[in-house]
């Protein structure tokens, strides 16, 4: 069994620590080497580029993003958030009929933790609720086979022909079992078109993963689509994210201190890392213990709040050091990490240009 998480650990996960994130730990390398103050202005630019390079290679040439992402977007101005969309987005355009339905899987948002699919749904007896939840037991959403093989093949190259198959049968029925995509149905009166949004925890190492969709019997109410509607794309890896690294004690409501180290934030997510100042004993901490959360981000002097998923991790070493994170997300609108300027922990604001804790301002 060991073994098992051990094999798939070093391939796809669905809750991965934000900083295995290859891409994160090269570039905090070279802001390692950069002064503070330089730091924020030296994030600013490289994803400032990002968007500028993006929106003319994706966006410019589709401007489809804030349409499909309608619901992640800006509620009053949507196509103000077609850059940043398309900055972690890819361009799929498959089409499929079944059940009397067309469904077009136009594109896919990624931050790295967070997979956002965009599909239509046009028919004639397509419900028409502005919102409803999808219930389905026989649709999936993961990496297919030749993709999971290759990550496999790269982390473990000895393994033998027979064993790799066997496991490889094995992750396959585990995941298609385990693991269902969150599906959302909106319904666009002014166009008579419904459209799907399909959301799971994803992370790779692969560049460009492989993936597999399948729809089937899906529940919209009263309303069964039979399907199945079956798709095989690849989603890009290039999503902007910004990293602060530094050290501030952080007092909780039960009076122990948090040492927070680094913040990652995407346009979906804010990560905060720590460390316990003082070795703990084994069985002495818990989630029960761990009272901090991030309650909102700072952004043009305000403190804005998303009202999403919280998550805790912690982890205690051989000698007593105690890691983990606090996390938020996937927040219910894309934010540029870029104008984010600080983060609400609690009472306490983390200014991310010094990284110093203050109470909040009045």
């Amino acid at each position: 069994m060991n073994e098992w998480y051990t094999l798939t650990n070093d391939l796809e996960t669905d809750i991965p620590p934000m900083d295995e994130v290859s891409a994160a730990r090269v570039k905090a390398k070279l802001r390692a080497a950069l002064p503070r103050r330089r730091k924020r202005r030296w994030i600013a630019a490289l994803l400032a580029a990002a968007l500028v390079l993006t929106a003319c290679g994706y966006a410019a040439a589709t401007g489809q993003f804030s349409r499909w992402f309608r619901s992640l977007a800006d509620r009053d101005a949507p196509e103000a958030d077609e850059d940043l969309l398309a900055s972690m987005g890819t361009v799929i355009g498959q089409s499929q009929t079944a059940d009397g339905v067309t469904a077009t899987l136009h594109g896919a948002v990624w931050d790295g933790q967070t997979l956002v699919l965009s599909l239509s749904l046009e028919g004639a007896d397509m419900p028409t609720d502005y919102w409803a939840d999808v219930q389905t037991e026989d649709s999936w959403l993961f990496p297919t086979r030749a993709s999971v093989k290759s990550a496999l093949l790269e982390t473990r190259p000895g393994m033998e022909e027979a064993e790799l198959e066997e496991f490889l049968d094995s992750y396959m029925e585990y995941v298609r079992i385990w693991f269902h995509p969150e599906l959302t149905y909106f319904f666009d009166r002014e166009t008579q078109t419904g459209s799907l949004l399909i959301q799971r925890d994803f992370s790779s190492s692969q560049e460009t993963p492989e993936l597999e969709l399948h729809l089937e019997d899906l529940e919209f109410g009263d309303t069964t689509l039979r399907g199945p509607f079956d798709f095989t794309f690849t989603v890009e890896r290039r999503f902007p994210e910004a990293v602060y690294e530094g050290s501030a004690l952080l007092e909780q409501e039960n009076g122990s201190l948090l040492d927070i180290t680094r913040v990652t934030l995407t346009p979906l997510q804010a990560v905060v890392e720590f460390e316990i100042p003082e070795p703990m004993a084994a069985g002495t901490y818990g989630s029960r213990w761990l009272t901090a959360s991030i309650s909102g981000l700072f952004v043009d002097g305000e403190i804005v709040k998303y009202g999403t998923r919280q998550s805790t991790t912690t982890e205690r070493e051989e000698n007593g050091t105690v890691t983990g994170t606090l996390g938020c997300g996937p927040f219910r609108q894309v934010v540029d990490p870029s104008a984010v300027t600080g983060i609400v922990l609690d009472g306490w604001l983390l200014d991310l240009d010094t990284f110093t804790l203050s109470p909040l301002p009045a």
